[in-house]
């Protein structure tokens, strides 16, 4: 059976300076199955160059970058964008394990649910 794709967006503005720890934390995932979005609200801070220079090297990342609408719009567009058949939101200043994303599905197909909140 073909593991699931978990698709992880994440909204920014101006967190530049968090970024790098950011791609470190869901590239570092132990489940590696994933599709990482990263959404650019408007941010003046040159960002988004963080992220594509992160691209050269995981093609599991993608960038969208969008006008300034504030973080509901931009998870909303980075939903918009999904392959995977679970989505995690994630803020760009956040921190998680590095087992996060492998325990929350684990618990959800070990439960047949249909979400899981940490």
């Amino acid at each position: 059976m073909r593991k699931p794709i978990v698709s992880v967006v994440i909204p920014f503005y101006n967190s530049k300076v968090f970024l790098e720890d950011s791609l470190a934390k869901v590239c570092g995932q132990t489940y590696g199955e994933l599709e990482i979005i990263y959404v650019d609200d408007g941010s003046t801070d040159n960002g988004f160059k963080v992220i594509e220079e992160k691209m050269i090297t995981d093609p599991r990342i993608r960038l969208i970058r969008q006008e300034r609408s504030y973080a509901g719009i931009a998870r909303n567009t980075g939903l918009q964008e999904v392959t995977g058949e679970y989505v995690a939101f994630w803020d760009a200043d956040d921190y998680f394990e590095p087992d996060c994303i492998e325990k929350l599905l684990e618990t959800i197909l070990k439960y047949d649910a249909d979400i899981a909140i940490c």
